[in-house]
């Protein structure tokens, strides 16, 4: 999937040039969650099992191996090729942990952005980048779309962090929640709950330990580090 998506990616931006529009044109991509737990110990071929609570024996996965990536399948990877998915960060998708909350984004706009090639560590929502996008175009919010009365705006604009690769992000308090894990970002640090062990991390099981992530990187711009309390 990744190959494919890369692949039809290229072939949009290569239009892009092409066609002189590369300069003129905001790109966006990003990930929408961090690599999913549902595959188990030994991947999976059929999500409902999953979801029913049912084991799909390895032997019938292993028979079923070239049904991957066909009509009669949906694969999951299996727990390890997840973790490798997140390195560094711990946990999945469907935890509150930075495995499954933090994920990539890249913009690039040649004309609009000065900066390029470099990396931010601000967190932010993904609710922001409509937000940013109405500032980058200096452009309002519509107020009634189609005859409706719309709502607030979500989010907020990022477009001070372009010229800012190390900058203190003005993020308010960020509590992510999902099935029952709950993080809260306090100043520097992010809190979430500890896990009971593979076995339990679907569902909360209501131990609430919790293990804190310095979010801020180091002076070497490396990745945060992990510390249990």
């Amino acid at each position: 999937m990744l190959d494919q998506s890369d692949h039809h990616i290229g072939r949009f931006m290569e239009f892009l040039m092409r066609i002189g529009q590369m300069e003129n044109t905001i790109t966006i991509l990003l990930a929408d969650n961090g690599a999913g737990q549902e595959g188990g110990q030994q991947g999976s071929l059929n999500p409902t099992a999953f979801q029913n609570g049912l084991s799909e024996g390895f032997d019938e996965l292993l028979a079923r191996i070239d049904e991957i990536g066909t009509t009669r399948a949906h694969a999951n990877y299996p727990w390890g090729w997840a973790q490798a998915g997140n390195t560094p960060f711990k946990r999945y998708k469907q935890n509150t942990h930075e495995g499954g909350v933090r994920c990539p984004l890249i913009v690039n706009w040649p004309r609009g952005l000065s900066r390029t090639d470099e990396n931010r560590q601000q967190f932010h929502h993904v609710s922001d980048i409509m937000p940013t996008l109405f500032e980058l175009l200096d452009l309002r919010a519509p107020e009634v779309y189609h005859f409706i009365k719309t709502g607030d705006v979500r989010g907020v604009g990022r477009l001070y962090m372009s010229g800012m690769p190390a900058g203190v992000t003005d993020m308010p308090r960020v509590l992510p929640h999902f099935f029952g894990w709950q993080g809260l970002d306090v100043g520097r640090d992010i809190l979430s709950p500890s896990s009971p062990g593979h076995e339990g991390e679907f569902a909360f099981t209501g131990k609430l330990g919790r293990v804190v992530f310095d979010v801020a990187p180091d002076e070497e711009g490396t990745e945060p580090f992990e510390r249990v309390d």
